[in-house]
């Protein structure tokens, strides 16, 4: 057939309503246009021994998928942003909500310390979660094996349990797993992500494809070479380029999993886009950037500061969260989202360390909405240095009603994380920003 092209019946997508009919190598209709090409027709196929199919040129890229062929993956990206632009033109990016808003069920733990039975819940889900997308990456070039299920019932557990106790899942989710690996990266960008979007208003639906579309934002990364994914020295240029790439595999392996909505895969293409236009892949600036996107963002770039890479130290929260403000004249953050996580974790985020004008040393375990100064903060040191019990009367302080203040940031005992008078301030913040993914 002229002006076709003969792909694997693999690489076909499961889920996708045809767009036109495809044939097997010597004309026999598989699939008429219109059909639903189901798991199902696809066994069927591959069990009478028909292994190729033969689809019209302009279809290609939307029925399979396009693998690393140079001619298809420029094809994808050029269809990709037209779907962008017309989503754009349309008023698609103009997020509503069509239930009530998750922050209404929240529930207020006050000057509370974590529950014990909650922190095992989270610390469940992270396993159950680090499981889910372990399966995700080691499938990920199957076509049509990959399920949403799994990732569903996740992200709606994380919603309950950041309904439950915000402060308590945030503290356990961006403790879990110290190290850079890519399963470690999402879990804790997807749960920030989250915890952003309920303090941003959304309902349960929005927040839950924040969620689902942080934990998938870098599955492409797994076409990326491999040296270049675990490389011990700064990208070059011509590196870094290749690495950008692993937005568009992200967005094409979204697409193909079942039942995750459509506008996941773009908020997976977006996420490293800036207000500025100085982001990538295409330099999209503003209101041409979907609010899910500029959300995991700024979620992205806070768990990519606080985190070691093989080439740099971490940053400590607080100074993490001092550069995001930094951000926002530049337009490198949206601003919005930045007060949201001021919300959700405080100037001296969860889980850092801070001095008291006492003396004392206490860890940050709860934010006040609308007061990111003053923190609750349970101490772990007295103005003597000594240990404070669990039982303690004074073990757990809220700021804002207390007239103590903080007057410094510290280091998490043992990380290495960077402190404020540290000379490699900036050159971290440079590299930071130089990486763009993680």
């Amino acid at each position: 057939m002229s002006n076709s092209v003969v792909v694997s019946v693999d690489s076909l997508i499961i889920g996708r309503s045809l767009p036109c009919p495809i044939h097997d190598r010597e004309g026999t209709l598989l699939l008429a246009k219109g059909e639903l090409l189901t798991a199902d027709r696809k066994r069927r196929m591959l069990a009478r021994g028909t292994k190729e199919a033969v689809v019209p040129c302009e279809f290609a890229s939307r029925i399979a998928f396009f693998g690393s062929n140079p001619g298809e993956v420029e094809k994808y990206e050029l269809e990709l942003n037209q779907f962008v632009d017309e989503a754009i033109r349309t008023g698609r990016f103009k997020v509503s909500n069509s239930g009530p808003a998750v922050a209404e069920r929240v529930v207020d733990r006050g000057c509370n310390n974590y529950s014990a039975a909650h922190v095992e819940a989270t610390q469940e889900q992270l396993e159950y979660g680090s499981t889910v997308l372990e399966g995700v990456l080691s499938n990920v070039a199957q076509i049509g094996k990959l399920e949403s299920n799994g990732l569903q019932q996740l992200t709606n557990s994380w919603s309950e349990l950041l309904v439950s106790d915000i402060g308590g899942s945030l503290n356990t989710a961006l403790a879990y797993r110290n190290d850079d690996g890519l399963i470690s990266h999402a879990m804790k960008m997807a749960t920030l992500g989250m915890a952003i979007a309920i303090d941003m208003k959304f309902d349960a639906k929005n927040v839950a494809v924040v969620g689902v579309s942080g934990l998938l934002a870098d599955i492409g990364m797994a076409q990326i070479p491999k040296e270049l994914r675990d490389a011990e020295h700064r990208l070059s240029a011509n590196e870094f380029a290749q690495v950008q790439r692993h937005v568009l595999y992200t967005a094409n392996y979204v697409e193909r999993i079942p039942e995750i909505p459509d506008l996941a895969r773009v908020v997976v293409y977006q996420i490293h886009e800036r207000p500025d236009g100085s982001g990538y892949p295409r330099g999209r600036s503003a209101k041409t950037i979907h609010p899910f996107a500029k959300i995991l963002n700024v979620a992205d770039a806070y768990v990519a500061m606080t985190t070691a890479r093989p080439f740099r130290r971490p940053m400590m929260p607080y100074l993490a969260m001092k550069q995001l403000l930094a951000m926002i004249p530049r337009r490198h953050a949206d601003k919005d989202v930045v007060r949201s996580i001021l919300h959700v974790l405080s100037l001296f985020p969860i889980g850092s360390y801070v001095t008291l004008s006492d003396g004392s040393v206490a860890q940050v375990m709860r934010s006040h909405r609308e007061d990111y100064m003053s923190p609750l903060v349970a101490r772990v040191q007295n103005a003597e240095g000594d240990a404070v019990s669990h039982d303690d009367d004074e073990l757990l302080i809220d700021l804002v009603e207390s007239e103590l203040l903080v007057v410094q940031a510290l280091p998490r005992p043992g990380s290495d994380q960077l402190p404020l008078d540290d000379d490699n301030v900036a050159s971290t913040l440079d590299l930071c920003y130089a990486e763009g993914v993680h």
